[in-house]
């Protein structure tokens, strides 16, 4: 018990601190070749933040066990959308670029409709598979997405000189890296340690896969989200929060479909829909509040309904 109390501390340093280097090396990087915080949020932080899911998505996938390469996918997807911009929001209200998220909200429900197609082979209804050519098409949108960000997202700010070079470009490449791999580790101990916690109470094995597991590779934006609007970057924050979930369906099912075709099973479709009107939802409430701003109460909206679909996946069969 004492051991796994230290390991959730140790794990809990190690993402405040790699949230702090991703940011701070991130932020390095685009004052350096002048991109946005909108455009950092949705690339290099999301990536980052992303990792975990990747590491768990890859090596189930390797493993044949492609329906927790799936189900850690959509579990991280409706914990980024609801719980960490619902907790993050509340904490303190985010002001959004709203030109941004009229392009990237549309495009990420553009990404989950496309999943929902090939998961459900609208062509083969015999065969419920990402398949290695899904898994290719998937990645081939991801590099585009990537190109396009980088291409059309100039930031509009002007930098000095000093800050550009405030930081060499190998320190920030240092920090981005060094803060990635913290949140990885430190998501993962949290999250070992949570779980052994956990059985030592007696909390159920089905409990603690839908709170404890579920939420552990999410940590990484939930801690980065609030360390970026507490340091008044609240474009990274919404950036790291959409540009994960796009990063998890094209990257990560691509990658883990190519190495090995996952099987997907419809009870998803369900789910996937469930984040795709939530999305609405959320661009709904930064377009129509007063200065384009997340507030508390519709973020509190939010968390209330990531716990409402908890309840509803605990009891769905």
């Amino acid at each position: 018990m004492i051991i796994s109390i230290i390991y959730l501390f140790a794990g809990l340093v190690l993402l405040l601190l790699g949230a702090h280097w991703l940011i701070s090396g991130a932020e390095s990087i685009a004052r350096r070749f002048h991109i946005s915080d909108i455009v950092i949020g949705f690339t290099i932080i999301s990536f980052g933040t992303s990792a975990p899911e990747l590491l768990v998505g890859v090596v189930a996938a390797l493993k044949g066990a492609g329906d927790i390469t799936m189900g850690n996918v959509i579990g991280s997807n409706v914990f980024n959308l609801m719980a960490v911009l619902g907790i993050t929001g509340m904490i303190l209200p985010i002001k959004a670029d709203i030109k941004s998220v009229k392009k990237y909200i549309p495009f990420s429900i553009i990404v989950l409709l496309l999943l929902l197609f090939m998961g459900n082979d609208i062509m083969n209804a015999n065969s419920n598979v990402l398949s290695r050519i899904d898994g290719i098409i998937m990645l081939i949108i991801f590099i585009g997405y990537i190109y396009w960000n980088i291409r059309t997202k100039r930031s509009d700010n002007k930098y000095t000189h000093s800050n550009i070079h405030s930081i060499s470009i190998i320190k920030a490449a240092t920090f981005l890296i060094v803060g990635t791999a913290a949140l990885a580790i430190g998501g993962e101990l949290t999250t070992r340690s949570a779980v052994e916690i956990a059985r030592i109470w007696n909390v159920s094995e089905k409990m603690i896969a839908i709170t404890i597991i579920a939420t552990g590779t999410s940590l990484p934006e939930l801690i980065t989200s609030l360390i970026a609007v507490l340091r008044k970057k609240p474009d990274i924050a919404i950036g790291n929060v959409i540009g994960s979930n796009i990063f998890n369906v094209l990257l990560i099912l691509g990658v883990s479909s190519i190495l090995r075709p996952i099987q997907y099973n419809i009870v998803l479709n369900l789910d996937i829909m469930i984040i795709a009107i939530m999305s609405i939802i959320l661009m709904g409430m930064i377009g129509f509040s007063k200065e384009n701003k997340l507030n508390r109460i519709n973020s509190g909206i939010l968390f209330l309904s990531f716990i409402a679909y908890w309840v509803f996946v605990i009891f769905r069969k």
